[in-house]
């Protein structure tokens, strides 16, 4: 509830500086761009398409979570799968986020993989928070 008002008075500052998942995909951006030694780009109208998934995105999750319940896609979330893996003070339970949460670890790996290439790939394109943001900015 309080990222709310602060984004209306701050704009998008928890994408730059709270999200851990997005501090994460940084990382990744800047050891590719180390090995590659390049910048892959998305050409513009492909930019722009790409841009308007995030909405899709927020959209469905807003109308799947309203007519089938929050948890429906639990293990569908790459939030969970990240949280799992860098829970702080434990080990991570690779096992348990393998085997319940599978489609999410797949998810996830898209993202990273998407990191790798694109900077603030899940940012731009996929993120729905980014899009409730966007919208409330």
């Amino acid at each position: 509830a309080a990222i709310i008002p602060a984004t209306i008075l701050l704009g998008r500052f928890f994408c730059g500086w709270m999200c851990a998942f997005g501090t994460l995909r940084d990382l990744f951006y800047l050891a590719s761009s180390r090995i590659f030694k390049t910048k892959f780009r998305i050409g513009p109208n492909a930019d722009e398409v790409l841009k308007k998934v995030k909405y899709l995105i927020l959209a469905f999750l807003v109308i799947a979570g309203w007519t089938l319940g929050l948890g429906t896609f639990s293990a569908a979330s790459p939030w969970n799968v990240f949280g799992l893996i860098a829970t702080a003070g434990s080990s991570p339970h690779f096992g348990y986020v393998i085997s319940s949460l599978t489609p999410g670890c797949v998810i996830f790996l898209f993202i990273v993989l998407g990191s790798f290439f694109v900077e603030r790939f899940f940012c731009r394109y996929l993120c729905p928070l980014g899009a409730v943001f966007a919208i409330v900015s």
